[in-house]
């Protein structure tokens, strides 16, 4: 009955808070326990979010640092018919 109310997005607020906290009391866990929970689910995120926009430079220098790899999957006339490009960056 208490899981629910707690799933019920009709109930009142109130009653779905109380629902949660009698949930967490029969199973032994605190407040602080839940405050915890959330606060590492907010923390992944946040980093995940930091982690998507990297500085463009840092990007950049990743790049280079896998071209060798990538060089060395690439058919060495593919990799030649884009040296030219490459190099009019670095002039």
């Amino acid at each position: 009955m208490l899981r629910g109310l707690v799933a019920d997005t009709d109930a009142p607020p109130g009653a779905r808070v109380r629902a949660a906290t009698a949930l967490m009391d029969r199973a032994g866990l605190t407040p602080a326990y839940a405050v915890q929970v959330r606060h590492s689910a907010d923390h992944a995120q946040q980093q995940a979010t930091e982690q998507a926009f990297k500085d463009p430079q840092d990007m950049a220098r990743e790049i280079l640092s896998i071209l060798p790899d990538v060089v060395t999957v690439l058919p060495a006339d593919e990799v030649r018919s884009h040296l030219p490009q490459i190099k009019s960056f670095l002039v």
